[in-house]
């Protein structure tokens, strides 16, 4: 092999490892893009569990509150319930205390009727007229009421 020859393959080895570190710097530099974007998604990928974490906290917090207004609305209930029962009661007391005014009113009603039939039956009688004489201590003098038989 002539000296021409080995200088001719040198050169051409020499731009073939050139095309080739030229290669390999553009490979490096796509390396370094495709780190820089997954960094850069590893970096959203973290904002995206941290605002996924924060809706978590949220989550629980709207639960928790959640069962505290359920409680309350069943403490709300109980004491409805409670209201109504005493409501029931005071209504049920309030019947018997009309049933006992009425039973009251028939016997006074009762009472009047026997009164009346004793009014009839002394006017009936000798010692008694039609009038009956009834003495007022206000006025210290007596007052004759006619009554109707």
């Amino acid at each position: 092999m002539t000296v021409y020859r080995l200088i001719r393959a040198y050169d051409s080895l020499m731009h073939a490892y050139a095309s080739l570190m030229r290669a390999h710097a553009s490979l490096m530099r796509a390396y370094v893009s495709l780190m820089r974007a997954y960094a850069s998604l590893m970096r959203a990928y973290a904002s995206l569990m941290r605002a996924y974490a924060s809706l978590m906290r949220a989550c629980v917090s709207l639960m928790r509150a959640h069962a505290s207004l359920m409680r309350a609305h069943a403490s709300l209930m109980r004491a409805y319930v409670s209201l109504m029962r005493a409501y029931a009661s005071l209504m049920r007391a309030y019947a018997s205390l009309i049933r006992a005014g009425a039973s009251l009113m028939r016997a006074y009603v009762s009472l009047m009727r026997a009164c009346a039939g004793l009014m009839r039956a002394s006017l009936s009688l000798p010692v008694g007229s039609a009038l009956w004489a009834i003495a007022l201590k206000e006025k210290q003098q007596p007052i004759f009421i006619s009554v109707a038989v």
